[in-house]
């Protein structure tokens, strides 16, 4: 059951409309929403001239049309230029749905449901108010590209899982004796350790197939190719994938090894692409990838990943990334 719906503007403006509230100061009462469900997919195929049926191609998802009808009600003046419109009325409401829904701009809608918090993006096709109806409201059409909604329980921040970095091991609680090292000579305190895993499994709870974002942070300089492996949560034995950075190819392109600083970035979604980031500049290095690389993605389950430097592990940082997509709400 759906329990609210958030509308975000391109200006970030927020409203949120609970729709077990029938008495909103904001107006807006919904009625129906259309297409919150998985969206319609296109299935190529070609016709058999010698047999019954046809052969499969391919299939991808369509985009997405939001419609939402909205009922208009009395509602609370609202602050504009500093000025108060101290009226009640529906006018008022009909032109706030003007403010939060303006034609042609780009919007996100987040929808709570019971047990998901889901967001879309998109771009508003259509504000059609029906002004001398008897319960004056609007029809508002939403045209959202990317027909997949993304979780919004971490807000806009992805599922991190680490496998080298720095752990914490510090922590000041302010007694009234202050903290001090009693040794100017032995290391007593310790800030901070690196940790190290070569191996992680992590799960993905989306209805569909979803890329991921490798990141790669180089605390020292690394003369070596850097392969990532995607292995069978079941059987490690077995490997679904690989994905190698090759030293020689980069050096070619870049005229060094890969050096302390640098950042590199896999995305292996939608919009698939290799990018370094060197002193402030991005720059494209995806012709530094094998060519028998695969582009990972993750399956609805446990997910295994593995990492190698032949040799350089410690001289660098890497985390995986990922969102968890939705086929509807």
């Amino acid at each position: 059951m759906i329990k609210s719906i958030t509308i975000t503007n391109y200006l970030g403006e927020s409203l949120k409309i609970n729709l077990n509230d029938m008495e909103p100061t904001h107006g807006l009462l919904v009625t129906k929403i259309e297409g919150v469900g998985p969206a319609k997919a296109t299935i190529n195929k070609t016709d058999l001239a010698t047999s019954d049926g046809s052969k499969y191609n391919s299939s991808k998802m369509q985009e997405r049309n939001i419609v939402l009808t909205l009922r208009f009600t009395e509602s609370t003046p609202e602050l504009t230029d500093n000025y108060v419109d101290a009226t009640y009325n529906i006018e008022n409401t009909r032109q706030r749905t003007y403010r939060y829904f303006p034609v042609k701009r780009e919007c996100t809608l987040s929808i709570e449901t019971d047990n998901r918090n889901a967001r879309v993006t998109g771009y508003i096709e259509s504000n059609e108010p029906d002004i001398f109806s008897p319960e004056e409201g609007c029809q508002i059409s939403i045209i959202c590209p990317d027909p997949y909604f993304y979780s919004n329980e971490a807000g806009y921040f992805p599922h991190i899982t680490e496998f080298s970095g720095l752990d914490g091991e510090f922590e000041w609680l302010m007694e009234p004796d202050g903290w001090s090292n009693e040794s100017l000579t032995e290391n007593l305190t310790e800030f901070g350790s690196i940790r190290t895993v070569y191996d992680q499994s992590f799960p993905y709870f989306g209805d569909q197939e979803n890329g991921i974002y490798m990141n790669i942070h180089f605390v020292a300089e690394v003369t070596t190719n850097i392969l990532i492996i995607k292995r069978s949560p079941i059987d490690p034995n077995q490997i679904k994938g690989a994905f190698l950075l090759e030293i020689e190819k980069f050096r070619a392109l870049m005229g060094t090894n890969f050096l302390s600083g640098d950042v590199i970035t896999i995305n292996t979604t939608n919009n698939p692409g290799v990018k370094l980031l060197r002193s402030g500049k991005y720059y494209n290095i995806l012709n530094a990838v094998s060519r028998d690389s695969d582009w990972f993605k993750l399956d609805k389950g446990a997910n295994s990943f593995t990492f190698t430097a032949y040799g350089n592990e410690q001289n660098l940082e890497f985390r995986i990334e990922d969102y968890t997509l939705y086929e509807g709400v």
